[in-house]
């Protein structure tokens, strides 16, 4: 066996220990919960922030009971964050929103949470409208929240460049419940092919310190030309995305 032989063996061992793309999404069982107000501990000025809590004291800095609401029966039992994990929306403004929920899934380590909302009639004020939704506990960092059919958390490629040779995704993780160790451009090239049709064709990204910066416009163009050869299209660099923050805390 000569040496490119080998070289080509090697890299094909290595992409078989990928995991495998999944083509359905695998329905989830879920539970609404109220009964709950939001805490004080969510920033006032932020209109809208979308919550994956793994604990009872990660929940607790997010809602508090409140003993005036009769619907208790949907509280989350004691005990629930032992098997379970809760999906939430808190979303402010001058309109009491209703919330229905169509469904949750996971395919490819993303959990999709499906949801409508309705204006309900009240008078002009000030409404902190939430959806506190349980589902099993997965083995997934990534989540989407998709609200009146489009994604409104969740939906961008965020992506470190290292290097040229190592790049690392921020969000969606390629791992169970991990952040990656910086990949190649062969895995690189597998995750997004992975993740596509599932997410936005956008992505923000940060060139690394070693030698990608200060990034120049030659530079930024290339990093662009190589994400739209994969169906990026739409490219930000060290810039804040358009949707709202996951507060992910799973880690």
């Amino acid at each position: 066996m000569n040496k490119l032989e080998i070289i080509i063996l090697s890299a094909c061992a290595g992409l078989s220990c990928l995991p495998a793309v999944a083509t359905e999404p695998v329905k989830l069982e879920f539970e609404i919960c109220a009964g709950y107000l939001v805490s004080f501990e969510v920033p006032l000025y932020t209109a809208e922030t979308y919550h994956n809590l793994w604990t009872q004291d990660q929940f607790d800095h997010v809602f508090a009971t409140d003993p005036a609401l009769a619907d208790t029966a949907r509280r989350a039992p004691k005990g629930a964050f032992d098997s379970r994990i809760v999906l939430a929306v808190v979303k402010r403004g001058k309109t009491l929103l209703q919330f229905k929920v169509e469904g949750v899934s996971e395919m490819n380590g993303i959990v999709r949470l499906r949801y409508n909302t309705t204006a309900k009639k009240t008078q002009p004020a000030d409404f902190v409208s939430s959806l506190i939704v349980s589902i099993p506990k997965v083995h997934s960092s990534a989540f989407q929240f998709v609200e009146n059919g489009k994604i409104v958390s969740g939906g961008r490629f965020r992506i470190y460049f290292e290097s040229w040779d190592k790049i690392i995704f921020e969000e969606p993780w390629i791992s169970e419940g991990k952040t990656e160790s910086p990949r190649d451009r062969a895995h690189a090239d597998h995750f997004i092919s992975r993740f596509k049709g599932q997410m936005l064709p956008s992505a923000d990204v940060d060139l690394g310190p070693k030698g990608l910066k200060p990034a120049s416009k030659k530079l930024k163009d290339e990093v662009q030309e190589w994400l739209a050869a994969r169906g990026v299209t739409e490219v930000r660099f060290s810039e804040a995305a358009n949707v709202a923050p996951t507060v992910n805390n799973s880690q």
